[in-house]
């Protein structure tokens, strides 16, 4: 009984750490921007640096691309653009939990200074 109770124990762990050594995707919905900046940013709430690649991606093309390594409890945009983009998205990938890592699309004036949109990937 007590190999069984401590599989039973272990199994869970085993499983919770296996998983997060496989790359996470997370997408923003589909926006346009016209004479403004599109960006994708990262929010890392981990205890941890992460490295995140982001894509900017429009109709299947990538028009941006940029990879950072994001310390603990920084926002940092990953790469963005000022091209007009009908519907873009930000395509974000990673090791480790998506419960530590948020990524969002950020749409502010050509000037950067007024944020007009912030929307969070899933």
């Amino acid at each position: 009984m007590k190999k069984s109770a401590s599989l039973i124990l272990v199994l869970p762990l085993a499983l919770a750490f296996v998983g997060s050594a496989f790359a996470v995707e997370l997408w923003t919905p589909p926006l346009r921007s016209n004479g403004d900046v599109l960006g994708c940013t990262v929010l890392n709430l981990g205890p941890g640096s992460v490295q995140v690649n982001a894509k900017l991606i429009d109709g299947g093309v990538v028009k941006a691309e940029g990879t950072l390594t994001i310390s603990p409890g920084v926002a940092q945009e990953v790469t963005y653009t000022s091209s007009d983009v009908y519907a873009a998205t930000c395509k974000f990938t990673f090791n480790g939990s998506k419960k530590k890592v948020r990524g969002f699309a950020t749409i502010v004036d050509s000037g950067g200074s007024t944020t007009r949109l912030i929307v969070e990937a899933r």
